[in-house]
């Protein structure tokens, strides 16, 4: 498979109970991947799951997904390995933490390796967003007038949910601005 950039591959998923124990542990290979299972068996927990650690704006967690504290994936983009980190939350816009590094790594390493980012950038801080489409090389893109585009609105382009209606081309947000969506698709396009 050829690869362009900017890329982004999921490598890896680990979550974590709040006893410390692995919920889930798989590893994904290039192409296309399936989670498959019976109905309730959990496959679009675990696509939440994804969607959360990779940037999502996520917090409609069941309470099966509230028995988990951490969420690691170690990802490739566009060639150089990382390690995101997120901490199940049912409050919206949580901080990310990276690791530049293979998930192994950032396990040897300890925490003070780990950089976090907030949500949203600050005048001291630049978010998780920045920091991930500057690995990317996206430029630095404004939707309205004083907001940034972010991961969660890349993603929502790429994640439907179950809820969302078949007919809808993103993930059903009530907040974005018709610039800010035509933004996201010309970078994307």
């Amino acid at each position: 498979m050829i690869q362009y950039n900017p890329f982004l591959k999921l490598n890896q998923l680990i979550i974590f109970t709040h006893n410390g124990k692995i919920a889930y542990n798989e590893t994904f290979h290039e192409g296309v991947n399936i989670i498959r299972g019976n109905n309730g068996s959990g496959k679009s927990t675990i696509s939440n799951f994804i969607f959360y650690v990779l940037g999502g704006d996520f917090n409609k967690w069941t309470s099966y997904a509230l028995k988990c504290t951490d969420i690691f994936a170690e990802i490739e983009i566009n060639g150089a390995i990382l390690t995101l980190k997120r901490t199940v939350s049912e409050k919206s816009m949580q901080p990310m933490s990276i690791f530049w590094g293979s998930y192994l790594d950032s396990k040897k390493s300890g925490s003070e390796h780990w950089e976090m980012f907030p949500y949203k950038r600050s005048d001291y801080k630049k978010s998780f967003s920045n920091a991930l489409f500057l690995a990317l090389g996206f430029p630095e893109l404004r939707g309205d007038v004083d907001s940034n585009i972010t991961m969660h609105q890349i993603l929502r382009l790429i994640y439907i949910d179950q809820k969302s209606s078949t007919q809808d081309l993103m993930l059903t947000d009530n907040f974005d601005s018709s610039i800010t969506r035509t933004t996201v698709a010309d970078l994307l396009f």
